[in-house]
């Protein structure tokens, strides 16, 4: 046992002795700027589906140097210049297989009975809006059960086409993935902008240009649908080419829309239209409740097989003029106090148009709800189903005048 231990110390000095020979491991080298930079666009090129390492590469280009966030922003440009012709061919592609779907759900609609049916309301409105003795509780228990019929079978809702068409359903979806992904990488850019904004004003403005906010395209796109939805309703082409110049006058926009109630007066009148005189000042383009107004008439007219109205904006001016004297002057009626707009047809004459029958309303906040208020006066359900050809719509705050002309 004695010899055995000094060996053992022996051998375990030795073993210390040799550790303590070797040196050091070496400490890593950081890396570079550059290289952290060269690593990061690596990720941004190679790793394009994997979002998550995308994520953390953005973040580290975003704190790294100008350089970097310049590289970001130019590789950003470059993603979604690409993202947007793809895009937008797939949104076209989309409206193509939304529209085919939408008519194939219509006429499963008018299958069989639904025709007879849909002409059968149609008469009912129309004999009457057309009879001497209208009453409002006509509207209520004749007219108003029939058009309600004529807009669950002829208007269509972009998801009730949905759930129609599964394959459509599923296109639907995978466009407003890439659409977000679009927007996911727009928002990259900007903070790349904002970060070399920080860092120097002067490179940013030379660096990055106007892109365009794609955040936008989704609602455009839901816009566009329920526009498409409602081509869908039985028209003439004649009837399409009116509601699409109307839509240029006044683009959608989006809002919520109040159903209201309120006064109306009606005041038809058999009118031959004047020689046009020169207009007295460029005419004011329809606000989005005007033109909303507009389009609820023109809807209700194509339910019912009747010809679409044109929005005349010298008629809008002329009715929008006696909604402000109305509000101005405090008077609710047809015949005006201010000079040179007695009458309706002086009010349009003025503008360099004609008219045969003025609505009057007050109390509505939304043009559909003035639209509304008129359906259910006997007056004014005449003059608005009657055979015009181009319609005026005017708002002052609460105050409504509409003109109808041949």
């Amino acid at each position: 046992m004695s010899t055995l231990i000094p060996m053992r110390c022996l051998a375990l000095n030795l073993l210390f002795v040799l550790l303590g020979a070797q040196e050091p491991s070496p400490v890593p080298t950081p890396p570079t700027l550059l290289e952290r930079q060269g690593a990061a666009m690596r990720v941004l090129r190679d790793r394009r589906s994997e979002l998550a390492e995308v994520e953390v590469a953005v973040e580290e280009l975003l704190i790294l140097s100008a350089d970097s966030c310049v590289l970001l922003g130019r590789h950003l440009e470059r993603v979604l210049k690409k993202e947007r012709k793809r895009n937008a061919r797939g949104q076209e592609e989309l409206l193509q297989a939304f529209i085919r779907s939408a008519n194939r759900l219509l006429a499963e609609r008018l299958e069989g009975e639904g025709q007879e049916r849909v002409d059968g309301a149609r008469r009912a409105i129309l004999q009457a809006a057309r009879s001497k003795g209208l009453a409002k509780d006509t509207i209520k228990k004749v007219s108003q059960p029939a058009l309600e019929f004529l807009q669950e079978t002829l208007l269509l809702r972009p998801a009730q086409v949905w759930d129609s068409d599964e394959e459509l359903f599923d296109q639907w979806v995978a466009h407003l993935d890439a659409l977000d992904l679009e927007v996911l990488h727009f928002s990259w850019l900007v903070r790349a902008r904002d970060e070399l904004l920080r860092l120097d004003k002067k490179r940013a403005a030379e660096t990055f240009k106007d892109q365009g906010d794609p955040g936008r395209f989704e609602s455009e796109l839901f816009r566009d649908l329920d526009w498409e939805a409602t081509l869908t309703t039985p028209m003439t082409p004649k009837d399409r080419e009116v509601l699409e110049s109307n839509r240029r006058l006044a683009p959608p926009v989006d809002g919520v829309r109040v159903e209201e109630t309120g006064e109306a007066r009606g005041e038809p009148r058999p009118g031959s239209r004047p020689e046009r005189s020169e207009l007295p000042e460029p005419l004011p383009a329809l606000n989005p409740e005007e033109s909303r107004g507009i389009f609820a008439l023109n809807r209700m007219r194509i339910l019912l097989g009747l010809n679409a109205l044109h929005a005349d904006l010298a008629l809008c001016a002329a009715a929008r003029d006696h909604s402000e004297d109305m509000v101005k002057h405090g008077f609710f009626a047809h015949g005006s106090p201010v000079p040179g707009r007695e009458t309706p047809w002086k009010r349009a004459a003025a503008r360099g148009t004609s008219a045969g029958a003025e609505n009057i309303a007050a109390g509505q906040r939304t043009g559909e709800g003035a639209t509304r208020a008129w359906w259910f006066s006997p007056g004014h359900h005449k003059n608005m189903l009657g055979s015009a050809t181009r319609c005026g719509l005017g708002n002052h705050r609460s105050h409504w005048t509409q003109l109808l002309g041949g």
